[in-house]
Order: structure tokens, then C-alpha cells, then sequence
């Protein structure tokens, strides 16, 4: 099971997003935030495995989030929601998981957590090995 945040200022895209990872039977929703700075405050009480976040969003952006939340827990994965292309380069540059277009897919989304699952299970294995 991974544990979300999701971050959008988009209340309709938050909704839709929880919808489809929910059909997928292997996340839990830990928190939905309209504003990073919400999810930053939260990051540092409460572990999570995985965010999905916004890019343009009002105050703070989501490449400038994702480089905090980076600093504050390397473990997290990060995986961009977001409705502009162009800011995929910068994106990877954070190592983040993936890079996702709106509208979320189903289908998108759960090969997606295929990766972050396959990820973990890997890390898993090579810490018991060590």
C-alpha cells in the first residue's frame, strides 16, 4: 500500500485524481491540499510514500515544492500532475518518478503505481540483502 498527498489547486482535478487512485486498491490517501505549502507543513509530521503535484499553482510552484519537499525527505517520490509539458526537463532534473498529463487516465495512473510499487518492492530486497 502507498501512502499520497495530492496537491492541486484544482479542487474538480483533486477529486478526480483520488477517484482514480482509489480504483486502484493499493493507495491510501493521506492528505489533498489546494496550496504546497499546506503539504510541506504536513510532510514534516506525517511520512508519506508518494506526492502528486501540480506545477503552476498559485504562491508557490510545484518545481519549486518538489525541491523543498526533496530536502526534506529524499524517500518520497514525486510525481508531476500537470496540464503544461514544458516543464518536464526541470521536472526530471528533481528525479522525480513520472510526469503526468491532465487529464489523469486510469489506465496512466495505475501504470504509474505498477512503477512505484516495483520501485519499492526492489529497495525492499536490496535492504534485506545488505
Amino acid at each position: 500500500m502507498l501512502r499520497v498527498f495530492l496537491v492541486d489547486d484544482e479542487v474538480p482535478v483533486l477529486d478526480l485524481l483520488e477517484r482514480l487512485l482509489m480504483v486502484n486498491g493499493n493507495i491510501e490517501i493521506a492528505g489533498k491540499f489546494t496550496r504546497p505549502e499546506e503539504a510541506i507543513d504536513r510532510i514534516q509530521v506525517e511520512m508519506v510514500d508518494v506526492i502528486f503535484l501540480d506545477i503552476k499553482m498559485p504562491g508557490m510552484n510545484g518545481i519549486a515544492a518538489a525541491a523543498y519537499l526533496r530536502m526534506v525527505n529524499p524517500e518520497t517520490e514525486i510525481v508531476f500532475l500537470t496540464a503544461h509539458n514544458q516543464y518536464a526537463i526541470e521536472a526530471f532534473e528533481l528525479k522525480v518518478s513520472d510526469y503526468l498529463l491532465k487529464p489523469p487516465t486510469l489506465h496512466r495512473l495505475n501504470k504509474t503505481i505498477e512503477r512505484l510499487l516495483l520501485k519499492r518492492r526492489l529497495r525492499n530486497q536490496e535492504e534485506r540483502c545488505s
